[in-house]
Parts: structure tokens; sequence; C-alpha cells
């Protein structure tokens, strides 16, 4: 009824017509689950680690930090960690909310292995600010972007 069923069956078929079923992954799971099945597969060498981890989380304090921990964990050195609602906006919102304090949270904590360069690389793509080093925000679409540093260990 909610067409969760339709819109994956659809979003299967856009990738076979892209010709991208050998480098795209669908997991119909948690991103909990989802996130530590890539690191596992990775870690023992039966899959690569994902070059680029979208998350849309629950927007719940300690949530979002958990899901960033685990795909931080997952995604390849060189690798970008992005995801949306940098703001969510609602009736008497002010300041900012779960996802915007877990994310600054996790740059500060990971800050040695965040690309600081990444942003200066993509600003002619997009409308990007610079949120804390090696933290980017879009102020068109309010997505936040990571990039692990190439050097950063598996």
């Amino acid at each position: 009824p909610d067409g969760t069923v339709a819109l994956f069956d659809r979003f299967r078929a856009n990738v076979r017509r892209a010709q991208q079923a050998n480098v795209i992954l669908p997991l119909p799971a948690t991103s909990v689950v989802a996130l530590r099945l890539l690191a596992s597969l990775a870690d023992r060498a039966l899959a690569p680690r994902p070059q680029v981890i979208y998350l849309d989380s629950a927007h719940e304090e300690g949530e979002v930090l958990l899901e960033l921990g685990l795909a931080w964990a997952a995604v390849a050195p060189g690798g970008i960690v992005f995801g949306d609602d940098w703001i969510l906006p609602r009736e008497g919102y002010d300041g900012d909310g779960p996802v915007q304090r877990d994310v600054l949270r996790f740059a500060e904590l990971h800050a040695s292995e965040l690309d600081d360069a990444f942003g200066p690389r993509v600003q002619p793509m997009r409308t990007l600010g610079r949120a804390r080093p090696g933290l980017f925000v879009s102020y068109l679409s309010f997505q936040w972007f990571m990039r692990k540093r190439p050097d950063a260990p598996d």
C-alpha cells in the first residue's frame, strides 16, 4: 500500500536498464544491517568497499551518528558519504536539528580522516559551503558531504 515494493522494483529495473547492475547493489534492509553487511563482505575480501554511500537517516539524535560510523567503516578510502536533511525545517523551528548535530559531531571525531580538499574540487558543480574542515553542505539541496581521505586506513 505504501509503494515501497513498486519503488524498489522500479529502482532495480532502472539499474538494469542503465547497465549498472555490476556496480550497484540494492539492499532491501535497514541501513544498520546493510552497512554492517557491506563492511563484513569487504573485510573478508568478498566484495569491494563502496565508493559512495548515501544516508537518509531517521532524524533521531544518536541514530544518525550510529549510521555515519557504520557507513564510514564500510566506505573505501577516497570514498564519499553523504546524506540529506542538514536542516529539516518545521513549524516553529529555530536552530539546528539532530541530523546536523550528529554530522557535526562525527566530523569533529573523525577530523583527521576527512578530505578537506574535496569541497574546492567540486565547487564548480554545486553550491557548497564548508561547515567545518572536511564537511561540506549544499546551499541548494541541504545535503551534506564528506570524503574519506585516500590515505585513510581501511
